[in-house]
């Protein structure tokens, strides 16, 4: 996208929390920055760090697991930034297509995919916006359970929120600002999860991303449905990288790795009869 085409979020900032997969969170924040201009760009890590121009290192403190992220999530980060809203992306959820942007958006205080659940509660945590006025209402109620950070924010700590005056953006707004599961049939501003990039990624662009990708990643549940979405879809030669990758791996990796690329061959052969 043209630099003067890109989208104008001026009380935006872009806060990327990460502790171990730098470079892959860096590559998403550029995905975003290529679709939109940001107040401020924001790495939160505790690592000191060289960053390409346009994105800032803030130093938080060591997240040891999930649980201390979604801490830090709840109370840490209105301290980040300063403007009325934050977009948080995660290297597996970033900016899609900036045309979708709806300045309604920015109406609401939280804003993620909707779960695929009977009541498509909104939602998803790993790409969502969230106002500061949601920040420190949180910090005001200081919730003891934090994890998992967007549960505890969209369901047991909704009413006190709403109470609060805070508002969740409806379902049908948070369909057209990002997706999780199932993939909707329009387009969206952003979306999230690892299984989900061979729609958001040209081939060639996602094997690259998969090269860059450490073991504990493509071994993982995601990168397992990843892999048969990529079969599905024809990405051959995606797949393959994943293939090689969890053959690697223990035993029963390789025995399923071995199990999908026949189903796969299967399905293509009783597709040609």
């Amino acid at each position: 996208m043209n630099a003067s085409a890109r989208l104008d979020l001026p009380t935006v900032t872009l806060a990327c929390v990460e502790t171990r997969r730098h470079a892959l969170a860096i590559a998403a924040m550029q995905r975003c920055m290529q679709q939109a201009h940001f107040a401020r760009c924001v790495l939160l890590s505790p690592d000191a760090l060289a960053l390409p121009s346009g994105i800032e290192h803030v130093r938080i403190e060591p997240i040891a697991n999930i649980e201390g992220y979604s801490d830090f999530m709840l109370h840490g980060l209105g301290a980040c930034f300063a403007t009325p809203h934050v977009l948080v992306a995660q290297w597996d959820g970033f900016v899609v297509d900036a045309a979708c942007w709806d300045a309604a958006f920015l109406d609401y205080d939280y804003i993620g995919a909707p779960w695929d659940d009977a009541a498509r509660t909104v939602g998803n945590g790993g790409f969502s916006l969230r106002s500061l006025r949601l920040c420190e209402a949180l910090a005001d109620i200081a919730p003891t359970r934090t994890h998992p950070e967007d549960v505890r924010i969209c369901r047991d700590l909704r009413p006190q929120l709403e109470a609060r005056g805070i508002r969740f953006a409806p379902t049908a707004l948070a369909e057209r600002f990002a997706w999780e599961e199932p993939q909707p049939a329009f387009a969206t501003f952003g979306f999230h999860g690892l299984f989900n990039f061979h729609r958001v990624m040209a081939q060639d662009d996602l094997i690259e991303f998969l090269q860059a990708c450490d073991d504990a990643i493509l071994y993982s549940v995601p990168a397992r449905r990843l892999l048969k979405r990529c079969y599905a879809a024809g990405f051959a030669d995606a797949a393959r990288v994943i293939h090689a990758r969890r053959m690697t791996g223990p035993q029963r990796l390789r025995a399923d790795a071995l199990k999908l690329k026949a189903f796969a061959a299967w399905r293509r052969w009783r597709g040609r009869g």
